[in-house]
């Protein structure tokens, strides 16, 4: 059977292959990057690029996994990270969500997930624009 030219990447197997590793990069999308401003926890306007990828590092660290053929949902008590992979073997974060705003049907997938103890997490996040100035 012949190759087909595709960019369907099986997560998956990557994922597999990622476990066993025990290092993953991680990449912000800008829509990301603005559902998790938008969606904050903390209480003062406007964020820090360190907050952020401390956000996300902690979530992989601590959340629960569930993969599908097409997307990974990493998930904590705060957030939902709706992730893909690229053919690099990076996760990248799509959009983040809630846990209070979830619909009923992705709530019922995220019944049981996997933990996994990753050793390095790298986190890049797309430049900030806030409204406050970082002196």
């Amino acid at each position: 059977m012949a190759e087909e030219c595709s960019d369907f990447v099986d997560c998956r197997e990557i994922f597999k292959q990622l476990v066993r590793e025990r290092r993953i990069t991680v990449y912000l999308s800008k829509h990301a990057l603005e559902r998790i401003v938008e969606r904050r926890y903390w209480g003062f306007k406007g964020a820090k690029k360190e907050v952020i990828v401390d956000i996300i590092k902690n979530v992989f660290r601590d959340g629960e996994f569930k993969v599908f053929a097409d997307k990974i949902i990493v998930w904590t008590k705060n957030y939902v990270l709706i992730c893909s992979i690229n053919r690099e073997f990076n996760i990248i974060v799509k959009t983040v969500i809630t846990r209070a705003t979830l619909k009923k049907e992705l709530q019922e997938k995220l019944k049981k997930g996997i933990r996994v103890k990753w050793k390095q997490i790298n986190v890049e996040i797309p430049k900030l624009q806030t409204s406050t100035s970082d002196n």
